[in-house]
């Protein structure tokens, strides 16, 4: 059920856009394994966000879906490759640990079978609740209100995928 805008979290006239990505961005990726397959579970995340010097965080590439673990790890790999982020933010908890471990021994492989292969950090987010899954997210408003969260493209009405599911989703919270 959408918010009233009046009293949404986030609100629709707050939303930032970019057309060209700014250079020397620090690029980060960060994921959200969801646990179930079920088809009412929550799915899968993974975004890349470049972040400036004045915190603005550009929102370069996402993915959402029902993923396998081991299609979590060779999508986590497959926008390294495109991205080269420096770091790497893992929801773990029990199930998901097997996940960073899984990380670990594909960077391992990578190292010894690519010369060129820079490594990148991965930073742990443990101990998540629903409750705490919600503080983190009410901690994004800020961001959003001054428009420094910034969506490729030029418009809310106009995204399409990924981008605008997360949108709905932000103006749909909580």
């Amino acid at each position: 059920e959408p918010v009233d805008d009046a009293t949404a979290t986030f609100k629709a006239k707050d939303f930032a856009f970019y057309h060209d990505r700014p250079d020397g961005l620090y690029i980060t990726c960060t994921v959200d394994p969801a646990i179930s397959q079920r088809l009412e579970a929550d799915d899968s995340a993974i975004v890349v966000v470049g972040t400036d010097k004045e915190l603005n965080l550009y929102l370069l590439d996402a993915v959402a879906g029902k993923l396998l673990p081991d299609q979590l790890v060779d999508t986590v790999f497959s926008l390294y490759r495109h991205w080269n982020f420096r770091t790497l933010g893992l929801e773990t908890n029990a199930f998901q640990k097997m996940l960073k471990t899984e990380i670990e021994r594909r960077i391992a492989h990578e190292r010894n079978t690519n010369p060129h292969f820079r490594l990148f950090h991965i930073e742990e987010f443990t101990g998540t609740s629903q409750l705490n899954k919600e503080l983190r997210i009410h901690g994004l408003q800020p961001y959003h209100e001054r428009g420094a969260i910034k969506f490729p493209g030029e418009r809310l009405e106009l995204l399409t995928g990924v981008w605008s599911q997360l949108a709905f989703q932000m103006l749909e919270f909580p």
